[in-house]
């Protein structure tokens, strides 16, 4: 990169802010809480939607670094999180292999019975 006469070079100030992003209600930029956890700031964004997988939520450190949220029931809401942090809530899965696994079902019934149906017009004809 070159620089020219009249160029300027800035370096932004330290961020004063945490990101909340995910399975939150109202994602988005938070003001930064000396001593905050995660779990504070993830209640601040109105807290956790219906299908938020809590216990694989983590925080993106300003450094790049991936450390878990602490957000699961046994943990204590983590470790305070410094500004410029980004904190993740994923969506649990979970609700839509169910969804899956029972669009499966009916299928396999439905042609069962529709196998059975056939069989036992079959039968009638034979006899």
């Amino acid at each position: 990169m070159l620089l020219e006469p009249g160029d300027l070079i800035v370096i932004p100030k330290r961020p004063n802010e945490v990101t909340v992003v995910g399975a939150v209600l109202n994602p988005g930029s938070l003001q930064f809480a000396t001593g905050w956890k995660a779990s504070q700031y993830v209640r601040a964004a109105g807290g956790e939607q219906r299908f938020a997988d809590v216990s694989r939520a983590f925080i993106v450190l300003p450094n790049g670094q991936s450390v878990p949220a602490g957000l699961g029931s046994w943990q204590a809401g983590g470790p305070p999180i410094p500004p410029g942090s980004l904190v993740v809530v994923p969506q649990d899965p979970s609700p839509y292999e169910t969804w899956g696994f029972i669009r499966d079902l009916t299928s396999v019934l439905g042609q069962i019975s529709i196998s059975s149906a056939a069989l036992a017009v079959i039968a009638r004809q034979a006899k």
